[in-house]
């Protein structure tokens, strides 16, 4: 007896090691490390060793930033360098891309757009072990006086890679690029005249499209100001002026002559189709800027919350949605009501018709 328990113990032993541990140890691979990027240090840096470009610019002058590229491979590598624009994000500092906008920002000035002012060959093809320089020209426009611009290099990889995994669209070549962001170097350019921020509160309106509903909070950052830490407070209230829930969203950076949407969760509680009220009040932690408050109403339409309700099903919604609102609880107390008197009635009725029998 006891050999038989040790060899089901080996055996279940045996089982779970073939479970746990991969047989193809090849397929477990590592993010490989091709090439590196670094900024050519130059005079015109506001504090040295920083790993990116932050100079003061003079209106319609030209500066030249430069790079040195290093391919770490045994294998030629090309390269592409596109050129973004800096858009305010409530998750992280700023979302650097080349879309002209993004789902929770847009330019307010397009004419701060970092982008517009860039030109310098953007392909590079580095052979096995090839270290390069690599340089592009910045020009800052006459009526660009004061605040600042900030935008980002962003280095990317670029493979060709084969089309067998999936359908070809007609009217496309059997091979597509595959992107891999492997650098951003961001670059702040201040101009000669300072500017005083102004702050100001925008739409508010509740979105159902989501994963999860929520409220955008927009923001405008009127001038060309390059922000940092800043805060968001708010409070929700009912159309009874009831608190439903409040909050703090911080954000970390602001960019210049952008809007932000900030997304406010309902955070688990009941949604009912209704006006609701936001209470919010915008501060900078470094008094960079005045704080601004405002009161807004907002309404959540029976429509949405079908609609959202339709998408994900019953039993996923979080928060859960009261799609009736207060016509629930009338509908509960009814049936509520209509038990509690079966419950009393019905061994009375059934009593006389006994007596009857």
């Amino acid at each position: 007896m006891q050999f038989k328990i040790s060899r089901l113990f080996f055996i279940i032993t045996i089982i779970l090691f073939t479970i746990f541990i991969p047989t193809k140890l090849d397929k477990v691979e590592a993010v490989e490390k091709k090439f590196t990027v670094k900024i050519v240090e130059n005079d015109k840096q506001v504090i040295e060793k920083l790993p990116y470009f932050h100079f003061k610019g003079t209106p319609g002058k030209s500066y030249k930033v430069e790079f040195t590229v290093k391919n770490i491979t045994n294998e030629p590598l090309n390269l592409v360098v596109k050129i973004a624009n800096g858009f305010s994000n409530p998750y992280a500092n700023l979302n650097d891309t080349t879309d002209s906008e993004t789902d929770l920002s847009k330019f307010l000035d397009e004419n701060r757009k970092f982008s517009k002012y860039v030109k310098g060959d953007k392909n590079i093809i580095l052979q096995k072990k090839e270290e390069k320089n690599v340089s592009f020209d910045i020009s800052v426009p006459l009526e660009m006086t004061n605040g600042e611009m900030i935008g980002a290099f962003i280095f990317e990889e670029n493979e060709k890679m084969d089309n067998s995994e999936g359908e070809i669209d007609e009217g496309q070549s059997g091979a597509s690029l595959k992107s891999k962001i492997n650098y951003v170097v961001s670059t702040l350019i201040e101009m000669p005249y300072k500017v005083e921020p102004i702050m100001e509160f925008g739409s508010v309106v509740f979105q159902a499209k989501y994963a999860y509903p929520r409220i955008e909070v927009e923001i405008k950052n009127k001038k060309p100001n390059f922000l940092k830490e800043s805060t968001l407070d708010y409070k929700i209230l009912n159309n009874k002026n009831e608190l439903v829930f409040q909050g703090t969203k911080e954000i970390l950076r602001f960019g210049p002559s952008t809007n932000i949407k900030v997304p406010i969760n309902f955070e688990g509680k009941k949604i009912s189709p209704e006006m609701y009220t936001i209470e919010m009040t915008f501060s900078s932690n470094n008094k960079e800027f005045e704080t601004i408050t405002n009161k807004k109403d907002f309404e959540v339409k029976e429509e949405q919350l079908k609609s959202y309700q339709a998408l994900q099903g019953k039993e996923t919604i979080i928060p859960s949605i009261d799609v009736f609102g207060w016509k629930t609880y009338v509908m509960f107390g009814l049936m509520a009501l209509l038990f509690t008197s079966l419950g009393f009635f019905l061994p009375m009725i059934l009593k006389k018709r006994k007596k009857k029998e």
